[in-house]
């Protein structure tokens, strides 16, 4: 066991040539060579071995520098001392496959072709000094050599097979996790792609029923969704303009029974000749959705076959509907902090300013009738300043409208997203607005982006309710960092702690405020500088603009 575990290191190829040097030992023990061979036969190993170590994690054919004259010098070397190795005897002749099959192994033409003049050179020396050596016993060991030389071309085949098949392997797990995550993504696309009518729910819901089919002209059919302790949600209906079953909590029938249960249920109402079949749907990890009904008019009750193609069309459309009821639910609350934040907004500004508006008509219309007698003067006068509140509101009410259309786009960069939205608050608030930007090619990362573009919405919120009549925006992108400096000549509510809580400071930012003369503040983003591992980030990072 421990021998096989050695080995395990050890290449098919080494082990092929370590054979043939055994086969040499025993052929010479056989013969009248005796133990004089083992010299040359362990210099030859020792070769083979060196060599091995100089080739080892070079590609194929790619000996360069050093290590190719290494590599073609030890090569020489042990055609040299096969060559001489026949000074022992003719059983020494399959030595000479050893260098051999090592440079054909790293497919190093000259090598083999050099360590195989080499070798014929040495013989010929040990001819000369070695005239007892005659052909005839040359001949003898032939067959042996023959042995030696498939055994040879036979490592040199699996050694190029395994390291073939051992770089194929290492190249597709370099970086499993990547590649994992890009199969993923990929199929991801493919399916979102394939799914008819995307990841909406009741388009998926449609699709069932389309896929059900109408059994007949008076068939109803539908999706309920929900919990078995929640109340239904209709997702679809066919054939009817509201749900003619009973609420699936209390109903005795196959709605209920297949709600509260999770198993399909079938009623046959022999009265109406109508049969209610009910089968759950279950997302794709099992969980409960609801249930697809099948309302049909039959005259007796249906077969377990004629049930079988709902049960199949509800489990291979279940999944579907689970992913699009999944999606639907990310994008709600998605979307629920930023309705949180639009709606404070609106109640704190244009509902506030909204009822001071009405207050000042009231205040109008008791100055047009009054019981101190009419003054249609100073009513004038209030209706003028009352005008003017509207008009602002209305201009709040259009810059709330833009920050619901305009944000951060893929195909838009930062700067050009606040230059659209700087015009058009200085057209509607008449504030006299100036941006100073200096781009890379290079986005930010998402996040990043989107914090900074908040901030900048809240500073222009304050530069209205503080009254400032300019407002300058300074803007330096140099990827990943960012600087955003604005300033403002009016009132303002912002203050350090205020900006604790900020997305900025959440994105990994810091900004610093001075209200000292209207606002200046500072937002800044740093890569910090480290030499430890990088720290990646599970997000989309935006294309360069």
């Amino acid at each position: 066991m421990i021998g096989t575990k050695r080995l395990a290191g050890v290449s098919v190829g080494t082990q092929y040539r370590w054979l043939v040097a055994l086969m040499v030992v025993v052929v010479s023990g056989i013969g009248t060579d005796g133990v004089s061979v083992l010299p040359w036969v362990a210099a030859v190993l020792v070769i083979d071995v060196v060599a091995g170590r100089v080739q080892r994690d070079l590609e194929p054919g790619a000996l360069d520098g050093r290590r190719r004259q290494a590599m073609l010098a030890l090569s020489l070397a042990g055609g040299l001392a096969a060559g001489l190795g026949l000074l022992a005897g003719p059983s020494a002749l399959p030595l000479v496959v050893l260098p051999l099959s090592r440079a054909a192994s790293a497919l190093a033409r000259v090598e083999v072709i050099g360590t195989a003049l080499v070798w014929v050179l040495a013989g010929l020396a040990v001819r000369r000094t070695r005239p007892s050596l005659t052909l005839l016993d040359v001949g003898l060991d032939v067959r042996w050599t023959l042995i030696a030389a498939v055994t040879a071309a036979g490592a040199v085949w699996v050694h190029r097979t395994n390291r073939v098949a051992s770089e194929a392997q290492q190249s597709a797990t370099a970086n499993p996790a990547a590649e994992e995550a890009a199969i993923l993504l990929s199929r991801l696309d493919a399916l979102t792609s394939d799914l008819e009518g995307g990841l909406d729910p009741a388009t998926a819901a449609e699709l069932l029923l389309d896929a059900l089919g109408r059994p007949g002209p008076l068939a109803r059919s539908g999706v309920l969704i929900g919990g078995a302790e929640d109340h239904p949600v209709p997702l679809a209906l066919r054939g009817v303009d509201r749900v003619p079953w009973g609420d699936p909590l209390v109903d005795p029938g196959a709605v209920g029974q297949a709600w509260r249960s999770g198993r399909p249920a079938t009623v046959y109402d022999p009265s109406e000749h109508r049969e209610v079949r009910a089968v759950p749907l279950r997302a794709s990890d099992g969980s409960a959705l609801g249930v697809v009904v099948q309302d049909v008019m039959t005259t007796a009750p249906s077969s377990p076959w004629d049930r079988e193609p709902l049960e199949a069309t509800a489990a291979r459309l279940g999944p579907v509907i689970g992913v699009a009821l999944s999606f639907a639910a990310l994008r709600e609350r998605a979307g629920f902090e930023e309705r949180e934040r639009l709606a404070r907004e609106m109640h704190d500004g244009i509902a506030q300013e909204l009822v001071a508006l009405g207050f000042r008509l009231d205040l109008v219309a008791r100055t047009l009738d009054g019981p101190q007698g009419s003054d249609p003067e100073k009513a004038g006068e209030m209706l003028t300043e009352a005008r003017g509140q509207l008009r602002r509101i209305l201009g709040d009410l259009r810059s709330h409208i833009s920050d619901l259309r305009v944000s951060v786009r893929p195909e838009r960069g930062l700067g050009a997203t606040m230059t659209s939205r700087l015009q058009s608050f200085g057209t509607t608030t008449e504030v006299v607005v100036g941006l100073r930007l200096d781009e890379s090619g290079f986005r930010l990362p998402a996040r990043v982006e989107t914090a900074l573009y908040q901030l900048f919405l809240d500073v222009l919120a304050d530069v209205k309710d503080g009254g400032a009549t300019g407002v300058d925006v300074d803007l330096t992108v140099v990827a990943p960092d960012a600087t955003l400096r604005m300033r403002h000549n009016g009132k303002t509510t912002f203050s350090p702690a205020r900006c604790t809580d900020h997305q900025v400071t959440a994105a990994g930012g810091t900004v610093t405020v001075d209200t000292t003369d209207g606002l200046d503040l500072v937002a800044v983003f740093r890569t910090p500088q480290t030499h430890t591992s990088p720290v990646h980030v599970n997000e989309k990072v935006p294309q360069p603009s």
